[in-house]
């Protein structure tokens, strides 16, 4: 798996092109922050409208996906629950590795874009949840695949600590061209 870092930002996610962009969102956050928010406001509110007519409840693990009807460079996007930010823990950043090592396989995805489970809300520190993450990848048997590209989108001024999570579990396959 090649993983490079892209920032929170519609002009870095703009210059990719993803079969899927994952994002991810607490049951309380209304309205959505992070990518989560720049993706559903790209999507016309897409997501919130769903969220209103609570079609999307953010429930951990929940998975709603859509096409992105030619608004992003991807085919399309997926709102994953992260359940209450009151309660959001480690096993919950493992949970959503699984389900993301489960929509990789499952519907045969060789490049996305995700964000980092819980960004930007969640208490608990970017290192921690990438390091599960990256785990939860390895054992999902993920990350050893030559043919997948993941792209991450967290905020730049943490890209260095996160790669050098990365590089302890996928030494050779970090991108710098994003980050």
């Amino acid at each position: 798996m090649k993983i490079e870092f892209i920032d929170t930002n519609l002009h870095e996610i703009d210059e990719i092109n993803v079969q899927a962009m994952v994002v991810s969102a607490f049951m309380e956050e209304r309205p959505f922050y992070g990518m989560a928010g720049l993706i559903d406001w790209r999507m016309c509110a897409t997501f919130s409208r769903m969220s209103l007519e609570n079609f999307v409840t953010s429930d951990l693990g929940e998975a709603v996906m859509v096409p992105a009807y030619n608004r992003l460079n991807a085919n399309a996007v997926i709102m994953l629950g992260l359940g209450s930010e009151k309660t959001f823990g480690l096993n919950d950043v493992r949970a959503l590795g699984i389900r993301i090592g489960a929509l990789i396989h499952g519907l045969h995805l060789s490049d996305l874009l995700i964000d980092l489970p819980g960004s930007p809300l969640s208490q608990i520190d970017a290192e921690k949840r990438m390091r599960l993450l990256m785990e939860t990848l390895k054992a999902e048997g993920v990350l050893g695949q030559q043919n997948i590209r993941l792209f991450i989108a967290e905020k730049a001024r943490l890209h260095g600590k996160l790669r050098a999570v990365t590089r302890r579990y996928n030494p050779r396959n970090i991108g710098n061209k994003y980050g």
